[in-house]
């Protein structure tokens, strides 16, 4: 992840990107990650953005897209 920041940092891209996170507890979040540069004052490239826990809607669509038993 700090990979992908870094590049879209360095090339004054937008940022739009999900990852998943293992925390220290075992647990996988997934987060999506999006950021715009833009240079400040100085000429420096600066990106604002946001981090998303979207770990809950990731798991509802898991629910949703898997298979169903069929009753016969």
């Amino acid at each position: 992840m700090q990979q992908t920041v870094e590049r879209a940092s360095m090339d004054a891209k937008n940022l739009d990107h999900e990852h998943r996170l293992l925390m220290p507890d075992g647990s996988i979040k997934h987060v999506h990650v999006r950021a715009q540069p833009f240079n400040d004052q100085c000429g420096n490239v600066e990106s604002v953005g946001t981090l998303m826990d979207v770990t809950d809607s990731k798991k509802a669509f898991e629910e949703i897209k898997a298979p169903k038993d069929e009753l016969y």
